[in-house]
């Protein structure tokens, strides 16, 4: 996954659309509506290799931004 998020740790919502839109293998686990009622994003690879699927975790921070965990 650090080809797509390289070595920043802090998105806002926006970039990581933007992220996910650009990469169709990448996928959000939960809809936005319950992301922004849990403070938690998942973002899952679902790319068909021997590795499986791996995901990252984004914890939303106060100041409106999301940090990878």
């Amino acid at each position: 996954m650090k080809k797509y998020f390289k070595n920043v740790t802090i998105f806002t919502l926006d970039e990581l659309k933007t992220i996910v839109a650009n990469n169709p293998q990448l996928g959000f686990y939960n809809e936005e509506i319950i992301s922004e009622i849990t403070g938690r994003i998942c973002i899952h690879n679902q790319n068909n290799e021997y590795m499986g699927h791996s995901r990252k975790d984004f914890i939303l921070q106060e100041d409106g931004n999301w940090k990878m965990n």
